[in-house]
């Protein structure tokens, strides 16, 4: 994808994913589908550095399902740990685990003084860090506590069900309305037309992900009640706080 369609790069990547995933998870036990996931992250970050090495185009490296499934696997893993272990237990490595992430983050964007993803470092070091300490948060909330109540607040939890929409739209109004000839500032605009702007552009990615949700997404959402989840025995221990509402994406 070009031009103002250039983030759904990511949807491809996730669709592939979503393809793929299901049918391993069904066909191998528990275990296997853990070892895959953690050979699918470090293939992944090795292939990212073996290609930023040999000068692969970046554009190639960014987006090429294969060299981002880092991400992705965690994911999985973090899946596969809240199914498979004690609530409590897994709850404080998670904590640990998002604190070590975090500070491993902030070590690495002090040394090399960027955090433009321009930089091979954040490249390989830098993305499988942030889906780490993503993940480890998401467990810390699945069971429960104080992490899970901020994260559950009412006001989160609202940009958390539009956040789709916000995804999907915010580049194409922004690109049309800051980025084009009908873009809305004016040749030689202070700081302080421009913030005014920038304002008013995002409250419209909020109003065009709202209509987005309301007329497109929750029509397919109601189709959820057709596929009712099924808990396995010892899953029930963990309690997934209400990070997003029950009609969310």
């Amino acid at each position: 994808a070009r031009g103002v369609l250039a983030h759904y790069w990511s949807l491809a990547v996730e669709e592939h994913f979503y393809l793929l995933w299901p049918l391993l998870v069904w066909l191998l036990s528990r275990r296997w589908t853990a070892i895959l996931a953690m050979l699918a992250f470090a293939g992944s970050v090795a292939a990212r550095a073996l290609a930023l090495h040999r000068g692969m185009d970046t554009d190639y490296v960014f987006g090429l399902t294969p060299l981002r499934m880092d991400g992705l696997a965690i994911g999985a893993l973090a899946a596969i740990l809240i199914r498979s272990h004690d609530a409590r237990r897994l709850s404080r490595l998670a904590a640990l685990a998002l604190t070590g992430t975090v500070a491993f983050l902030c070590i690495l964007f002090w040394m090399r003084g960027t955090a433009d993803q321009s930089d091979p470092a954040i490249w390989i070091a830098g993305y499988p860090l942030v889906s780490a300490a993503t993940a480890a948060a998401l467990v810390w909330c699945c069971a429960g506590g104080r992490f899970a109540r901020l994260l559950s607040a009412r006001p989160l939890r609202w940009f958390g069900k539009y956040s789709y929409g916000l995804y999907v739209w915010h580049p194409i109004v922004g690109m049309l309305l800051l980025h084009s000839r009908l873009s809305l500032v004016p040749p030689g605009a202070g700081p302080g037309l421009v913030i005014v702007i920038i304002l008013f552009v995002f409250v419209l990615d909020l109003l065009v992900a709202w209509v987005s949700y309301q007329l497109w997404e929750k029509r397919f959402l109601k189709l959820k009640r057709h596929f009712p989840a099924q808990g396995q025995p010892g899953e029930m221990e963990w309690k997934m706080p209400a990070l997003l509402p029950a009609t969310g994406p």
